[in-house]
């Protein structure tokens, strides 16, 4: 799914969930923190058990992070205890590799 670009090297992408033909199993989130937990909403609205959250902005960000994240879980949960089961969220938070100097 991208908004942006009808096809990234050679992949069809889709404006929003709703407009996937078929089936999901997994859903690749790459969006900013304060959109995530909109985002897992709308997988479990379209029937996607799993997801993988890329990017930074959560908990370790402070306070505020903590909040979203908190946010992103609590959709989680709702849709578990619902039809709409999401059956895994999975935070990855990425960063620069760092260069080591040898001792």
């Amino acid at each position: 799914m991208n908004p942006k670009y009808p096809e990234i090297a050679g992949y069809t992408c889709h404006p929003t969930l709703d407009r996937i033909d078929g089936d999901c199993d997994l859903a690749v989130i790459a969006l900013p923190a304060g959109q995530v937990p909109a985002a897992i909403g709308q997988c479990a609205d379209r029937g996607i058990g799993y997801a993988v959250v890329l990017g930074g902005g959560f908990r370790e960000s402070g306070d505020d992070g903590i909040a979203i994240e908190n946010d992103m879980l609590a959709v989680a949960r709702a849709a578990c205890a619902s039809s709409a089961q999401i059956a895994s969220v999975s935070s990855m938070c990425t960063r620069a590799p760092t260069r080591r100097s040898a001792a």
